[in-house]
This record gives structure tokens, C-alpha cells and sequence, in this order.
């Protein structure tokens, strides 16, 4: 049961300190499955109306300190670090942004598609009132049921990554497959987090409709 309860997580430290890698957070939620059966059969308690109180107590603890120390950790360390996670991403305001504009340049025309990886694009997707579809990375081998001709025909916004540290940039490749795109201002949205940290830096493009 030792093995079972510590065994995971003892492994991707030793290959951490080994390999040199980072662990993630998210790796540790499965680590633990097995951790209460090993408790019980360790401290092999006796069970009675004082040990059930002290139980319920500690558990009552334990879930308010998780619940504190993992909203400290998500909203104030990672940030912090420069590092924030997805959960900060302003996805609601990009797709505002981007399908406001998206209007004003086409005359009211609805967001019908939106072109970028699976992150961006989905974001808009989700959160744009036209609920437009996903081009994923201009492949159509990823998005077999978009008709390329249809989405020349109704237009469609690109977006992609725009952070100044980001190593590759999809933007030689959108042009090769959309030449008529008109690339827009740089858009800058402030994450959701309690402490200063980067914002999101996105390019994006319009395909006007009737394009190609």
C-alpha cells in the first residue's frame, strides 16, 4: 500500500531531479488516490464518537486549507511568477473586442468562422455572441467540415498568439492559405488575476467576406 500511496509521486521526483525537467500541478492530482487507505492502515485508528468528531474536523481543515492555499497559489504566485494559467485568460473580453471590430469593418456581417490553434480559436468561438465555428490552424485535415470556399465567402477572423516571447508564429502560413487577410492592431487584454501580471498579446486578421 506504501508503494501505491507514495510510489508516484516519489517517481517524477527522482526523474525530475534526474531528467532536470518541471513538474506540473496538475500532475499531482493523481497521485494521491490511494493515500487514505494508506493513512488508515498506518495509523490504524480507533473509531469511536470522539475519533469520528476529530475526523470530520480535520477533514473540514484540510478542505479549507486546499481550497485557500490552491486559490492563493493560481491567483497570486503563479501571476506573480509571470507564469499565469488558462483559468486567467480574458476570453470573454477577446472575443468582445475582436467581434466588435470584426462588425465595424465589415458593416454589421456576422462572425461566421474564426481561424487559429485550438486555445485562441476557441476562445472566440466560445464566448463570441455568432458562436462562430473553428478553422483549427488553417488545416483541413483538423477541420474536415469546413468548406474553405464558404468561409472565403462569409469571411472570417485569424487569430494568433502575439506574446513578444513567442517562438513561432503561424503568420507566414494564415497568409499563404488567406493572402487577402487585412492584419489589425495589436490587441491587448489585461488577465483576470488579483496580482499584476502580463497581459495577453494577441495578432489577429480579418478575411473579408467575398475574399478569394
Amino acid at each position: 500500500m506504501a508503494v501505491l500511496a507514495l510510489g508516484p509521486f516519489l517517481l517524477v521526483e527522482a526523474a525530475q531531479a534526474i531528467a532536470g525537467f518541471g513538474a506540473k500541478v496538475t500532475w499531482g492530482f493523481a497521485m494521491w488516490g490511494y493515500l487514505g487507505a494508506f493513512g488508515v492502515i498506518w495509523l490504524a485508528p480507533t473509531i469511536d464518537r470522539s475519533s469520528v468528531r476529530r475526523f470530520f474536523a480535520v477533514s473540514i481543515g484540510l478542505f479549507a486549507a486546499v481550497f485557500v492555499g490552491t486559490a492563493i497559489l493560481e491567483n497570486v504566485v503563479q501571476p506573480y511568477r509571470g507564469n499565469p494559467d488558462g483559468i486567467h485568460f480574458p476570453g470573454a473580453a477577446v472575443a468582445d473586442r475582436i467581434e466588435a471590430k470584426w462588425r465595424e469593418e465589415t458593416g454589421g456581417v456576422p462572425l461566421r468562422s474564426v481561424v487559429g490553434d485550438l486555445w485562441l480559436g476557441g476562445n472566440v468561438a466560445t464566448y463570441a455572441a455568432d458562436r462562430p465555428s473553428v478553422f483549427l490552424d488553417a488545416d483541413p485535415g483538423l477541420s474536415p467540415s469546413v468548406d474553405a470556399a464558404e468561409l472565403r465567402r462569409r469571411g472570417a477572423v485569424v487569430i494568433w498568439n502575439g506574446r513578444p516571447d513567442a517562438r513561432v508564429s503561424p503568420l507566414r502560413a494564415y497568409l499563404a492559405r488567406f493572402p487577402d487577410m487585412k492584419i489589425q492592431p495589436q490587441v491587448v487584454v489585461p488577465r483576470r488575476t488579483w496580482v499584476p501580471s502580463p497581459p495577453a498579446y494577441l495578432e489577429w486578421a480579418i478575411v473579408p467576406p467575398g475574399a478569394g
